[in-house]
């Protein structure tokens, strides 16, 4: 199903937002270790879908062309071109593409392609998308710099409408449209299951307490040795802590989870981030449970060389910004919540980033050492008969 501009935009804000805080966040409290200060730039990714989805969906100039009594053209604003103020994002001033957006191409193709696009566009002077004081003086001061559809040039608006024009062209091709396509049915269907797997459990158990870990390996390693000699890699060591899990408490009170593959600079890089759903009348005192899960990987699993961060269930509301919440099955609003932003995060944010590293590490774990159902970035476990 096609998403209207509304629920589009609403998505964009979410995820982004839930994306901010789940890549960025780091438990010192916890684990005792400081993390890496490089972050992404999300809030950029953010304007710059947001600006494709509103070009997508209304194919006018940004900039009406009215003809000048003198000749040539003048550029007026519009309805469209102020949903875009400040103007700023798209000031390429740069001579390569990572000091412009660093890390692009974690992103998504619309992103990618707004970058690429603007920095072809930028090589030649006359079509540049900076203001003129710019071209001038490139250190000029920001308050004499023009950011508001309003205080911008004539010539200026002519450069943008013919970048939107361009981008247009790009996100228009076949080949990008089906490759978009693709990615949307995929992460619909996977929300969509997940929604129903959530539901499904409200209904057989009741009242559900939610608690996020994510797990990982010190100083981001990718495997570990043994005293045995044997090594085992981080995916053979998730695999082993769910495998054990009907036996150890107090994962074997869990009902299910639901969980997937993550990759941040922050972090070191790879972890696994994962929801445990556990029956409310299950669970006595949440802090107790939480280290129980905490010790069972860092000490019991990996030997001390384990890394547990106590992550944020969602960005948003209050209630879910916390490492674990109770919703009770009779409050439809907050398992709407639940289900739009957790549930949102896990099963769709790839359509907005998705580092190469993530698959390439995964790609050199997961060689004739698990099974295809492990190869999976996300997936979730089947309710307890």
């Amino acid at each position: 199903m096609k998403l209207s501009i509304d629920q589009l935009v609403e998505e964009i804000e979410v995820l982004i937002q839930e994306l901010d805080q789940n890549i960025h966040f780091f438990d010192s409290k916890s684990t005792g270790f400081a993390p890496n200060l490089l972050h992404e730039n999300f809030q950029h990714a953010a304007r710059i879908e947001k600006f494709i989805a509103y070009i997508s969906k209304y194919k006018s100039n940004l900039f009406r062309q009215i003809t000048a009594p003198e000749g040539g053209f003048y550029f007026y604003p519009t309805a469209l071109s102020d949903r875009f103020n400040p103007y700023d994002f798209v000031y390429y001033n740069s001579t390569d593409k990572q000091f412009f957006f660093t890390s692009y191409q974690k992103f998504s193709q619309n992103v990618q392609a707004f970058v690429d696009v603007l920095h072809q566009q930028n090589q030649h002077p006359d079509t540049r998308t900076i203001p003129e004081i710019l071209k001038e003086y490139p250190n000029a001061p920001n308050a004499q710099v023009p950011i508001l559809d309003t205080q911008l040039t004539h010539v200026h608006r002519q450069n943008i409408n013919f970048f939107v024009d361009r981008l247009r062209s790009v996100i228009n091709d076949k080949e990008f449209e089906d490759s978009a396509k693709k990615i949307v049915r995929k992460t619909q269907t996977k929300y969509r299951e997940y929604c129903d797997y959530i539901d499904e459990l409200f209904e057989k158990n009741g009242d559900l307490t939610f608690v996020c870990l994510e797990l990982g390996l010190l100083a981001g390693a990718l495997q570990m040795s043994f005293s045995d000699q044997s090594i085992k890699s981080l995916v053979e060591l998730k695999t082993k802590f769910f495998n054990n899990a009907r036996n150890v408490d107090p994962l074997k009170r869990a009902i299910g989870y639901v969980g997937k593959w993550e990759w941040s600079t922050v972090k070191g890089g790879l972890y696994y981030r994962i929801i445990f759903i556990f029956p409310t009348q299950d669970v006595r005192e949440i802090n107790a449970l939480q280290h129980a899960l905490n010790f069972y990987w860092c000490e019991e699993i990996t030997h001390g060389q384990g890394l547990c961060h106590h992550a944020y269930i969602a960005a948003a509301p209050a209630k879910f910004k916390k490492s674990f919440c109770h919703i009770k099955a009779s409050n439809d609003k907050e398992r709407d919540q639940f289900k739009k932003r957790a549930i949102g995060y896990l099963t769709k944010s790839e359509k907005y980033y998705d580092p190469p590293e993530l698959k390439q590490t995964l790609k050199s774990l997961l060689v004739n050492k698990t099974s295809d159902r492990d190869s999976s970035l996300t997936f979730k476990s089947k309710s307890r008969k």
